[in-house]
């Protein structure tokens, strides 16, 4: 029987599924293709997978909820994550890990551009005229 289990975040119940062989590979598939631009796609085909959320509840989440997501992910999943130590892949998750660490990265420091001020104008030095 597959493993599952239901957390809590806020106001919404996530039932966390074990990762079926089908889905296993559809994660290997997606490790070659990491471009950002993809990455949305990606993460709508095995979101289902795992879980009983869609992509709209996934970002209206905090990174602190997001990974209380992750952490349930991997206590159910915890066979296939033996599994894939075992037969020495932990090299293809940890690239898929750091590739969409840094593509998040760079997608918040493209968003943060647009919200900072142009330097030299702030409220303070108006304030101080006469």
């Amino acid at each position: 029987m597959r493993n599952v289990k239901t957390i809590k975040i806020d106001d919404v119940e996530i039932t966390i599924k074990e990762l079926r062989v089908r889905d296993i590979f559809n994660l290997f598939d997606i490790a070659e293709d990491l471009s950002l631009p993809g990455l949305k796609a990606h993460i709508e085909k095995i979101l289902p997978a795992v879980t009983d959320i869609d992509t709209n509840v996934l970002l209206e989440m905090a990174p602190s909820e997001v990974e209380e997501l992750w952490g349930a992910v991997k206590e159910v999943n915890d066979p296939f994550f033996c599994l894939v130590k075992k037969l020495g892949l932990m090299d293809v998750l940890n690239s898929l890990k750091n590739s969409l660490k840094t593509d998040f990265l760079n997608l918040f420091s493209e968003s943060l551009t647009k919200a900072t001020p142009t330097p030299g104008i702030t409220d303070i030095q108006s304030s101080l005229k006469p």
